[in-house]
């Protein structure tokens, strides 16, 4: 039998998502680098791996190995990071001055008619409220899960 190593394919998913490795670092409250190593295999995926045999030998999902019970421990809440734009308005060098003038002549002219999108990216917010639900996945995206990861 071939022996197999395994790969990555978060920055597939990522990617799919349409996230930046910024933006999937702050939801996971990692560093970019991070992200980045976990992409490039640099770091190791022993833990994924393992995460894998076990639902495999429960026949469960990974959200079924965690139970979310009270903790009796006081939360510290860290400050909340600014955004990108926050920065550079902070700086005050988010565009040109030009830019800026022709943004707010925009702002000032009336709405135009709405335009249709194919589908819309969800904003780090309801990807933050997914993560925080602590609830199992719904059984279609167990099956998804369960397709993707086979």
């Amino acid at each position: 039998m071939e022996r197999k190593k395994p790969v990555s394919r978060i920055a597939q998913f990522r990617e799919q998502k349409g996230l930046t490795q910024l933006e999937l670092a702050q939801l996971l409250d990692v560093t970019e680098n991070t992200i980045a190593n976990w992409e490039k295999g640099r770091s190791s995926l022993n833990w994924i791996v393992r995460t894998i045999n076990l639902c495999k030998i429960f026949q469960c999902t990974p959200d079924q190995l965690i139970e979310y019970v009270p903790d009796p421990e006081p939360v510290e809440t860290k400050p909340k990071k600014p955004s990108l734009e926050e920065l550079r308005q902070l700086i005050n060098t988010h565009e040109p001055a030009s830019t800026r003038n022709q943004q707010k002549a925009i702002e000032d002219s009336p709405d135009p008619e709405p335009v249709e999108t194919k589908s819309k990216k969800p904003s780090l917010e309801e990807l933050r409220q997914l993560i925080n639900t602590h609830e199992p996945t719904s059984t279609s995206n167990k099956q998804n899960q369960t397709e993707v990861c086979e």
